[in-house]
């Protein structure tokens, strides 16, 4: 298929055997589905997104008619876990024939924030099914090394078994194209047992988990899905990350500054500035128009930081932080859940707060856009502490959200830094 809107996928090329029916294709944009691309094998409909850059959804979808069954076993566990086993057969078998799905930046930085949202929530089914069926594509490696930064128990067992399937689904596909689909299925139920022994399935094997599977393949029938047992309507699910979704309400707020910041590290020294009666820096003029020399304490600037369950900032790394601010710096933490956040201001001049003020007020992130937009009103040089997965209500995430924060921190040059140990050796 070729990247343009104008080429659909044509699965009748692919299907094992002819059909007298053609498959239906829509447009997947704007639509109420768990992901851009799904494939109904019985009622012989793809949805997928008439766009450019959708090259490798319209790929993984073919690789569902090509090595999926029409008629899926029926398990007595969430069906869930045979769907993302399957995915990682699909891929794996793809990317054996030197077609890799290949996700684009876009798709990219959506599966690392849904993978983020997963972690918030301390949703360990969602990060089994996630990783597990993101084998054989480009974005495995990344959402790998999320989950071993985070070096928690639940972590390290995705990891463990990431590389268990796949050891299973390549050593299985060895002489042949595809890994045979029984032994997916086994492989399914394995993980099933591994799921109920860690608690993340019930004494009937089901998921309490909202984690929708990205491609369905037969358990998908006059707009309801099959999901923890469960029927659930597409009106009822989460609308795909390519929607408009409005940021949270901000709330700034000032914590007691009561202890004194670190000895020694201030010192007055020059600063660009757009007011003043020296002209030092006419090269900034067309960047921001500080152009002006004038005196100021060194350290200033400001520094936001994303104190969302995704950072995994505990309180000891925070502190860490404002012992290495420098006198002069402002520091802002931010964090938010449902529609709401607060943005605390916990360093400023000469002082902080003590550590009881550090703690996070949500585990989203919610308020990332308007939490940027109150440091574009800062003073320079702006910092920006985040792992860069921007939410709005509800902690979700869409393209347009994305790309109004990347705007404006382009234009009050804002610059991101993704760990806290970047921050903290710049002091």
């Amino acid at each position: 298929m070729s990247g343009s809107h104008l080429c659909r996928p044509f699965p009748e090329l692919v299907e094992p055997e002819p059909a007298s029916l053609p498959y239906e294709i829509r447009d997947s944009r704007g639509q109420p589905l768990p992901s851009t691309g799904m494939v109904d094998l019985g009622r012989r409909v793809m949805w997928v997104p008439f766009e450019t850059g959708a090259r490798a959804t319209s790929r993984h979808e073919l690789g569902h008619v090509a090595f999926t069954p029409l008629h899926p076993a029926r398990v007595r566990f969430d069906p869930r876990v045979l769907m993302a086993v399957e995915d990682a057969r699909v891929n794996l078998a793809l990317a054996g024939l030197g077609l890799p799905v290949v996700l684009d930046a876009e798709a990219h930085a959506h599966v690392a924030l849904l993978l983020a949202q997963d972690a918030k929530a301390n949703d360990g089914f969602a990060l089994f099914m996630r990783t597990v069926a993101s084998l054989g594509t480009s974005i495995e490696s990344t959402l790998e090394g999320l989950l071993a930064e985070r070096r928690d128990a639940i972590g390290g067992l995705v990891v463990g078994w990431m590389a268990r399937a796949r050891s299973r689904l390549e050593a299985a596909r060895a002489g042949g194209r595809v890994a045979p689909y029984v032994v997916g299925v086994d492989l399914a139920r394995e993980l099933a047992r591994a799921l109920r022994a860690l608690g993340l399935l019930d004494a009937r094997l089901r998921a309490k988990s909202r984690f929708g599977i990205g491609c369905c393949v037969g358990e998908w029938a006059d707009g309801e899905a099959v999901e923890g047992g469960r029927r659930v309507p597409w009106g009822e699910r989460p609308v795909d990350g390519h929607a408009a979704v409005e940021p949270g309400r901000l709330e700034v707020k000032k914590a007691p500054l009561s202890v004194t910041l670190r000895p020694g590290s201030g010192g007055i020294g020059w600063r660009a500035a757009t007011e003043g009666s020296v002209v030092r820096y006419l090269a900034r003029w067309p960047v921001d128009g500080a152009v002006f020399r004038r005196r100021a304490r060194r350290g200033g600037g400001t520094l936001l930081v994303d104190n969302s369950g995704s950072m995994a900032f505990a309180v000891a790394d925070l502190d860490r932080l404002l012992l290495a601010t420098p006198h002069g710096m402002r520091v802002a933490l931010y964090s938010g859940s449902g529609e709401a956040g607060e943005l605390r201001i916990v360093a400023d001049g000469g002082r902080r707060a003590a550590a009881e003020h550090l703690g996070r007020f949500g585990s989203g992130n919610v308020v990332d856009l308007p939490a940027l937009e109150w440091l574009a009103r800062q003073p320079h040089p702006r910092l920006w502490l985040s792992d860069g997965a921007v939410t709005g209500i509800g902690d979700r995430g869409s393209q347009v959200l994305r790309e109004r924060c990347a705007a404006l921190c382009r234009r009050a040059h804002i610059r991101r830094v993704a760990k806290l140990d970047e921050v903290v050796a710049r002091h």
